[in-house]
């Protein structure tokens, strides 16, 4: 992404530029031979291919100790791609899925990325030990899907120390066919499960859906052009075509003595669609490029060829991509209801607005964003949004310059107090301690400017991960990782489970010890800072620890006494069947009972959410009984980029931050929805099964079973219930017949014996209990095993797993099998409720007591089952069946539509051709105009100069102040958040500390009729006037305008409106004479006008 071309240009000669000095290439031979496919690269052919290792860490770049070898070669019609997994630790090989498009980043895994066409797009593929396969597609501007290519071969196989994979993908199904000459972006990623958790890659990148960092293969053998390569075909695409990523690029050498003239063709079925002439000097080397539009309508072949010194020395074709519409990402409500649901009863706390991170006040790093980007940023106006907006600062002091602001503008903050780093670990009495010190100090203080507390950002993931890492080094003379150990196993343990011995070590029994230690020092960590609150300050609000995105068995319910509001983390799924952060909602809700302001990551963080999406994101919080807001709006997904990073919400997709804006401001003003009542149907959030797992080890069982669970009790069937946890069910004051007729278990492999003892009871007591987890009660927390219990509740034994396809049930209707299926083999006088194919029993049902125990022996608590509409429908008539109301109209809540922001047009068009409308984190360059032009100054920058002298024509494409396709795109310094760009500000802006009058001439080239002159300054900004002329010789007075004193390195706009009646060529802007120190720095420029006819 580089220089003064195009977006399009920048975009693929900046990648290629990224291949030739960083990104490592390979050449990979086109042989006439193939090799066999076994698994195990046994073939002789594989001695031909290319071969290559040294795979790094992802996004670090350091080496990994245990790595991987990839062997590459192409033959006419195919590419092969040969991967050597070594692994020390066999043993622990985690391969447990089959089957095509599984989610097979749970196993160890290989990913395989290729973009056929240079750069622009990608397949990616991923392959197990098993040989099963996901296929996929990625691209820039947001582009990727769901794809099935046909014709791709997989074998795998295994060793003594490795696991390897054979892949044969045919050209045919990438729609591209190799040439001699040619690159295509590739890289080969390793997720490895065995042993310790490990992504390593062959090309540095923070993802293996990041395109822009791929590494290169060049596919070399006969005919291969000399000094020629063709370096990307674009994106090939109709859907890339507004962005600007359809280009044809190659690089071409001269020999001395001699220069070459080179054309670029593309067409379209026959159709030239671009083409260009170049030259290149003698014993230069040159990178070309020719722009193209893909037709809209079809799917056409597309022909590039290059034509050099009279002579086609390349051409190949490739299949366009369809533009097809992109498939839903957000869950879609058909038939919302807004007004009509709201009651009287008042927001509560969420009348004070929304919490939000202070990325906006990153006062230096937003300064340099604003020149790079060419937008205004005013510190003071910063604290302004803040306060519009209704948003609390989320952390930071209120004391300095922020407290002065916050005076003047009536902002009060939360406050994010900091532990210790002196011990490595914030379970440590000494940290606590200390924690809870410093709080004191800041309560016991004049504190005008403190709205709440936070308990802090992911405290228990910090907690177990620091705690797991200590155990598994434990430091020279760091005693209390011991003491603690030993406390686990005492009281949780059983005696013999102690602390984890690092991330990889998963024994489940040692996980839920741990966790449920960890939940209990964070509980007293909890109570202190309850303690100080209600001794100093009780109207201030405690906000809870925010846990990190995921599902996890923190006993929240044991949490409600200490905090006031709970926040919770969450990454967007991208599935139009998936209310993810509507169930961690109502999750969080349940079980405290308290205010639930859930960190909405609608920024650009899984994906770039449009405002449409983030609008019903948002609406999930108040539809499951959610009140508020906690926003975290940098450029989340580029953050950890050098390239693409656009810092701020506001910047990189203003409609999408103006729209929760207006949701923000609505809520804080909005009564409470009418909820159902919770009613007497409740899902067990299990503690017990979540605190086996945890977020960072591989499978997520427990969770997805518990979140598809509330997608077909809730969204689907539109019913009502309330979660309840582990604490809850042993709460001995109520038994559960009192307070619920129908509990849903949908995962409880690991159970303490109490709460086995509770739903038994609770059955006797004529309950009905529905558990969809065959493997109930295997063991206690202890590893006893406890399986005999589940055969005694639910009168049915667990037999061997089966292949069956189907279940049919004993009162009608047939459903797919959602996933492994287990026969199960009931007791005399115990109902079968369905069967499989095969006959053998699927569903059972046990009269105990009073009431009935239902176990499945398939768990139909699966993401694929809540798509499909059969097991839709039956579950929606299920939950009928059982006296729970369905189609309850609070499942329809939605924000109104008009709280999305839409943007006025522009007037007409940008003559310099450097305007940007950022949507979603891409710029989009609409209402352009590449006139040619170019402009010059009466007196050159002194203190920031251009790179020309006094009078010089200096063009649109290249000067400093029309520059911004080419100064969006600077390089941070590092690939990290908060860094600052490799180029000083002066390399993108101008400036005089001479104090004469300037002028600064535009010439469009041809006659215009003018509307406005937009400029964004630095420092000060005297008088301008503004004139326009024919010839350049007359000028005539166009308009005038001035600006307030842009300070401290800020960026202000200032836009100047012009007379729209006198057709121009030359447009002068004159700067008045400024008092002595003052400087006049231009940042950007656009001339704004239309064409006359």
């Amino acid at each position: 992404m580089t220089l003064r071309h195009s977006l399009t240009i920048m975009l693929t000669l900046g990648l290629c530029a990224g291949w030739a000095c960083c990104a490592p290439q390979v050449e990979v031979p086109i042989l006439a031979s193939e090799p066999a496919l076994t698994g195990d690269l046994s073939s002789a052919v594989w001695e031909q291919a290319a071969t290559f290792t040294d795979f790094v860490a992802l996004t670090s770049g350091d080496p990994v100790e245990v790595q991987t070898t990839v062997r590459l070669l192409a033959s006419d019609d195919a590419l092969y791609i040969g991967v050597i997994c070594h692994e020390p630790e066999m043993d622990k090989l985690m391969a447990d899925l089959t089957g095509r498009d599984a989610q097979l980043w749970g196993d160890d895994a290989v990913d395989l990325m290729i973009a056929p066409s240079g750069g622009v797009f990608m397949y990616h593929f991923i392959v197990n030990p098993n040989g099963s396969l996901w296929d996929g597609l990625h691209g820039a501007a947001n582009f990727g899907g769901d794809v099935d290519l046909e014709g791709i071969e997989v074998e795998a196989a295994r060793g003594g120390d490795r696991w390897s994979a054979e892949l044969r993908v045919p050209f045919a199904a990438l729609g591209a066919i190799a040439q001699p000459g040619e690159v295509w972006g590739f890289n080969v990623g390793r997720e490895r499960k065995a042993g310790r958790s490990e992504i390593s890659s062959w090309a540095v990148t923070d993802s293996f859906t990041e395109v822009a960092t791929l590494g290169a293969m060049r596919f070399t053998g006969p005919g291969a052009p000399e000094q020629f390569t063709s370096i990307s075909r674009g994106g090939a695409s109709a859907a890339f075509n507004e962005f600007g990523h359809n280009s044809f690029d190659v690089e071409v050498a001269a020999p001395a003595g001699r220069e070459r003239s080179v054309t670029l063709t593309v067409s379209a079925d026959g159709r030239e669609i671009g083409t260009r002439d170049f030259s290149v000097s003698a014993g230069q080397q040159r990178r070309l490029s020719v722009p193209y539009m893909v037709p809209a309508e079809g799917q056409p072949t597309l022909r590039f060829a290059a034509v050099v010194d009279g002579a086609e020395v390349y051409a190949t074709e490739i299949s366009a991509l369809p533009a097809a519409s992109p498939k839903p990402r957000t869950w879609i409500v058909e038939d919302p209801l807004f007004r009509e649901l709201l009651s009287d009863e008042p927001p509560g706390f969420a009348a004070d607005g929304a919490l939000m991170w202070t990325h906006m006040l990153n006062q230096r790093v937003l300064q340099a964003t604003a020149v790079r980007f060419g937008v205004e940023y005013v510190y003071e106006d910063a604290y302004r949004l803040f306060a519009d907006n209704a948003l609390i600062p989320l952390g930071g002091s209120g004391e300095g310059v922020r407290g002065e602001y916050y005076d003047r503008f009536g902002i009060k903050y939360c406050a994010y107090v900091n532990e210790s780093d002196e011990i490595p670990w914030i379970v440590d009495p000494t940290i606590v301690k200390d924690y809870l010190d410093r709080t004191e100090a800041l309560l016991s203080a004049p504190h005008p400017h403190l709205w709440g507390l936070s308990a802090g950002d992911e405290r228990e993931e910090y907690a177990i991960r620091q705690g797991m890492a200590l155990m598994e080094n434990p430091p020279e003379g760091y005693e209390y990782i011991h003491e603690a150990n030993r406390e686990v196993m005492e009281r949780f343990g059983g005696g013999k489970w102690g602390i984890p011995e690092g991330e990889g070590d998963r024994n489940p029994y040692r996980r839920i010890a741990y966790f449920r230690w960890i939940n209990e020092k964070m509980r007293e960590r909890a109570a202190g800072l309850r303690a100080l609150v209600d001794k100093y300050d009780p109207s201030l609000a405690i906000v809870g620890t925010d846990p990190v995105g995921g599902v996890h068995g923190y006993e929240f319910s044991r949490q409600a006494p200490y905090y006031d509001i709970f926040t919770h983390q969450y990454l967007p799924r991208g599935s139009q069947w998936r209310q993810y952060l509507g169930f961690l909602t109502k999750v969080l809700g349940d079980l405290t009972g308290k205010e639930v302001w859930p960190c909405v990551h609608v920024e650009n963080y899984a994906f770039a959410t449009t405002p449409a999406e983030a609008l019903e994101e948002m609406s999930q919080v108040i539809r499951n009984g959610g009140h508020g807001f906690h926003l975290y709006m940098p450029d989340t997904a580029n953050a950890g980029k050098t390239l693409g990073d656009t810092r701020v919400t506001l910047w990189g997709s203003p409609r999408r931050h103006e729209t929760v804006m207006n949701i923000v401001r609505m809520t804080t003003r909005m009564p409470r929805p009418n909820y159902p009542q919770p009613g007497r149907v409740a899902v067990f959030y299990n503690d017990d099964c979540l605190q086996s797992e945890g977020y960072h080890a591989p499978g997520r069982t427990h969770w997805y079973r518990t979140e598809a669970c509330y997608t077909f009790l809730g969204p689907i069937a539109r019913s009502w219930f309330s979660f309840i946890d582990v604490p809850m069910v042993l709460d001995d004051t109520r038994p559960l017949i009192e307070r619920f007729d129908v509990i849903w278990l949908p995962t409880a492999t690991y159970q303490q014996p109490e709460v086995v003892d509770a739903f038994e009871r609770f059955v006797r007591d004529g309950g009905t209990l529905i558990c969809g987890d065959p493997t109930a009660f295997s063991t206690d927390v202890l590893g006893e095993d406890t399986s005999a219990r589940r055969t005694a509740l639910f009168g049915a034994q667990v037999g061997a797993k089966c292949e069956a396809s189907t279940l049919s049930f004993t009162d009608g209707g047939t459903l797919t099998v959602p996933g492994a299926a287990s026969v199960l083999q009931p007791a005399e006088g115990v109902h079968v409720l369905a069967r499989y194919d095969d006959g053998s029993a699927a569903v059972t049902a046990n009269e105990l007591g009073e009431g009935v125990a239902i176990l499945w022996g398939t768990n139909p608590f699966e993401f694929s089952a809540n798509e499909d509409p059969a097991w839709q429908e039956w579950f929606t008539s299920f939950a009928r069946q059982l006296g729970m109301p369905t189609g309850l109209d609070i499942w329809r809540f939605q924000y109104p539509q008009s709280a999305i922001w839409q943007a006025q047009p522009a007037r007409g068009v940008c003559l310099t051709n450097n305007n940007v409308v950022w949507q979603e984190e891409v710029p989009h360059f609409p209402g352009n105009i590449a006139t040619g032009g170019s402009y010059s100054y009466s007196i050159a920058p002194d203190a920031m100069p251009e790179s020309v002298a006094e009078g010089a024509e200096i063009g649109f494409d290249e000067g400093n102040l029309t520059d911004r396709r080419a100064s969006l795109n600077d390089a941070k310094k590092k690939p990290a958040g908060y860094e600052l760009y490799v180029n000083p500000d002066s390399r993108w802006m101008v400036s005089w500390e001479q104090t004469d009058p300037v002028s600064v001439t535009f010439d469009l080239g041809a006659r215009y009729a003018m509307s406005r002159l937009k400029l964004w300054y630095r420092d000060a900004m005297p008088g301008v006037t503004v004139e326009g002329s024919a010839d350049g010789q007359a000028w005539t007075a166009l308009g005038r305008g001035s600006g307030p004193l842009a300070e401290d390195r800020d960026v202000r706009e200032l836009s100047v409106s012009l007379r729209h009646d006198l057709p121009v060529r030359y447009v002068r802007a004159t700067f008045a004479e400024r008092a002595e120190g003052q400087r006049l720095s231009l940042v950007e420029a656009e001339v704004w006008g239309r064409e006359v006819e």
